[in-house]
């Protein structure tokens, strides 16, 4: 299972949640099509750098 994680230049990270449970991706392959679909839509500032962490179960 696999996440992704906003990080600001300052340091801050931000994760998504929708319907107020976190977003996860069973493969790394959705997770890296979630993040291609939100910097196609502009969802979030430029200064975001989004990564996709591996999550520990």
């Amino acid at each position: 299972m696999y996440k992704v994680v906003g990080i600001v230049k300052a340091g801050i990270e931000v994760e998504f949640f929708q319907q107020n449970k976190e977003l996860v991706f069973p493969t790394y392959e959705e997770a890296v099509d979630f993040i291609e679909e939100t910097k196609r839509k502009k969802m979030l500032p430029e200064n975001y750098q989004l990564v996709i962490e591996k999550i520990k179960t």
